[in-house]
């Protein structure tokens, strides 16, 4: 029951965070496949809950990445990578996601307009 209300309150923050930014938050439960795009200057959706198993889409245009970060960077609006996933310009690469986990990824040359996003993993 603690692990449920913890998932509850988890979930809760992250649905208040994302409704203080202009993108949109995924949460697909019936599917097991996600397309994140970058259409602007932000990445869409910019926080997306998918389960263990589930596969994610990136398509990037040519003028933006994505590479996972830390959650320190990310917080930080920094670009180091954390030696995770990297999505180069202009590639469409997907990504399983295989453990429950929480993945943060920014957009290097724009992350200071906050082309950040969120993976969050659920088993």
């Amino acid at each position: 029951m603690k692990l449920k209300i913890k998932k509850l309150l988890f979930l809760s923050i992250i649905i208040f965070l994302n409704s203080c930014t202009k993108n949109t938050l995924e949460i697909n439960e019936n599917s097991n496949a996600h397309l994140i795009t970058s259409p602007g200057m932000y990445f869409s959706p910019d926080t997306l809950i998918a389960n263990v198993g589930d596969t994610v889409t990136f398509s990037m245009t040519a003028t933006h990445n994505a590479i996972e970060v830390s959650q320190e960077t990310y917080l930080n609006d920094g670009t180091e990578s954390n030696s995770g996933f990297e999505i180069n310009y202009g590639e469409t690469k997907n990504l399983i996601l295989d453990q429950e986990k929480v993945f943060y990824y920014v957009c290097q040359p724009h992350v200071q307009l906050n082309m950040k996003g969120i993976i969050i993993v659920l088993e």
